[in-house]
């Protein structure tokens, strides 16, 4: 469950390259019972003492050649102490 984007900028590069890093919890909805469209802050609650984490999530995007890539990647855990 996305909790908070903590940083976003956006570079042009042949195209429009967007790289957020973004605060994510665990939640109470279960893996397969919801629909990835159906995510979101109203269908699934934080779970309480569940784990957080940061991650960095990158686009890159041409439009006119009706292209994106997504890029993932887990920068750390976040203490249950940690406040943003």
């Amino acid at each position: 469950l996305c909790l908070q984007v903590l940083k976003a900028e956006s570079q042009v590069v042949a195209g429009i390259k967007y790289v957020f890093e973004v605060l994510f919890g665990e939640s109470t909805c279960k893996k397969g019972h919801i629909n990835a469209s159906e995510l979101s802050a109203g269908n699934c609650e934080l779970k309480q003492g569940g784990n957080r984490a940061i991650y960095k999530v990158e686009l890159w995007e041409k439009p006119w050649e009706n292209f994106e890539q997504f890029n993932v990647e887990k920068i750390r855990n976040v203490e249950a102490h940690e406040q943003f």
